[in-house]
């Protein structure tokens, strides 16, 4: 007859072999909030339920608790390492997943611009760059500057060295006429026209990503949304006509407001 062991001492073996680890709960709750406060951030300002910097906000703090959960994953995998007598190896390693993709989503849209200059005012003329009208009355851009930086000729000629005005071999009134087919075509929405002046104006919006209409994108994270305008003007010589061209990006609102509305309708 084989002899009873002590009740207390089993007891203890069952009571350590159920412990669970509260790193690796820890570690699996953080990485879940990642992925959903980040991915939530891109939704909510792809929908517009959210403003673009909100939407970008919530993207750059889901990609921070996916730092902070590789960080506790790291922890509770050693903490429930083998001998140890805590479960929750799983959860460890789905806090680790979940982490990881948040952040690896976050270190992709940093470089996605290596190497480029961070700037969002482009040109083709840096030396008189076309001046922006209508930007300047619409009610959701107005706000901010749309002087073209110091600094930025700089950046852009180094970055971009074959960036120059199209020489179109047409008359003013047929390379205007060129220019307008072509931002329709683009999808643009021209938002000043004016062929005396040999101007046109022109705006596009994107959701998460901001976009150039000129040259390149240099973008260095996902941003929420962005809406680029762009103005093209035109010179006409005895031969041809160039037309430099100027884009630049800025935060748009989620929804339209009223004024928005009767501006954009010419009310």
């Amino acid at each position: 007859m084989v002899p009873a062991r002590p009740c207390s001492a089993a007891l203890g073996r069952r009571t350590v072999s159920q412990q669970s680890s509260r790193l690796a709960t820890a570690a699996a709750t953080l990485g879940a909030l990642a992925v959903v406060v980040g991915a939530g951030g891109v939704l909510g300002a792809t929908l517009g339920v959210l403003a673009p910097m909100q939407g970008f906000g919530a993207f750059a703090l889901g990609g921070l608790l996916g730092v902070v959960s590789v960080i506790v994953s790291g922890f509770a995998l050693r903490a429930t390492r083998a001998g140890s007598g805590r479960s929750g190896r799983g959860r460890a390693w789905l806090g680790l997943v979940l982490g990881g993709v948040m952040l690896a989503t976050l270190l992709r849209g940093a470089s996605a611009g290596a190497g480029l200059p961070r700037i969002n005012d482009i040109t083709t003329d840096p030396d008189d760059p076309p001046q922006f009208e209508y930007a300047k009355r619409d009610p959701a851009t107005r706000e901010r500057s749309y002087d073209y930086p110091a600094g930025f000729a700089e950046q852009q000629r180094a970055a971009y060295p074959d960036l120059a005005p199209i020489t179109l071999a047409a008359p003013p009134d047929a390379a205007f006429e060129a220019a307008q087919q072509a931002a329709a075509e683009l999808g643009f929405e021209v938002t000043l026209s004016d062929e005396a002046r040999g101007v046109i104006e022109a705006r596009d919006t994107s959701r998460c990503s901001a976009s150039s209409t000129t040259s390149r994108s240099a973008s260095a994270l996902p941003t929420a949304a962005a809406r680029s305008s762009t103005s093209a003007r035109s010179r006409a010589t005895a031969a041809a006509t160039s037309a430099p061209t100027r884009s630049a990006s800025a935060p748009s609102p989620a929804r339209s407001s009223p004024e928005w509305e009767a501006a954009s309708l010419g009310r």
